[in-house]
């Protein structure tokens, strides 16, 4: 009879052969199938003031960056921060998939999403930082307003899109009256 090699003992007793830990079985993950709805996500996107009027104009959004394309999708709430103006202006939920861009934009784009409106309103955002969860770690909230999505990249609670939303209905947007 052979005496067994490292190999087979490791291998029979559930052993990694590199480090000879044992090695876990992962549990089976949860994964959303093509029938269950994706989760609604609020999200803060930070643009420029030439950007800005154009979503006006069109109620659309246009990117040609990747995270902003892989994470936002059809029935997420966009809350839009306007640079210079120290406001949030107006709150647009996503009525559509990631398209071609139909028509101009002041700058080079490659796909595009169909807004409308939830809240038309101005709000600065240092009357609701206060308020705010996700600001709360910070006294800078200009940390979390910077280059497309804000906040880090991370979506904003649905309690933190709502002060936004309910500072926006006390304060209406007179320009667009």
């Amino acid at each position: 009879m052979q005496t067994p090699n490292k190999k087979t003992i490791l291998k029979a007793a559930g052993s990694s052969r590199r480090t000879g830990h044992k090695t876990a079985k992962s549990a089976p993950t949860a994964r959303r199938t093509r029938s269950e709805p994706r989760a609604k996500k609020q999200w803060i996107l930070s643009v420029s003031p030439k950007i800005w009027h154009a979503i006006t104009k069109k109620h659309a959004y246009a990117t040609s960056t990747k995270p902003e394309i892989c994470r936002i999708g059809k029935g997420d709430n966009l809350v839009f921060y306007v640079h210079g103006t120290g406001k949030f202006n107006c709150i647009y939920r996503v009525d559509s998939g990631w398209h071609e861009p139909c028509g101009k934009w002041p700058v080079r784009v490659t796909d595009e999403i169909d807004l409308s409106v939830i809240r038309d309103g101005i709000v600065g955002v240092r009357s609701v930082a206060p308020l705010l969860e996700f600001a709360k770690k910070s006294k800078w909230i200009g940390l979390y307003l910077h280059g497309g999505i804000g906040n880090h990249g991370r979506a904003i609670t649905s309690d933190d899109c709502d002060v936004i939303s309910k500072a926006m209905y006390a304060s209406p947007n007179l320009l667009s009256m």
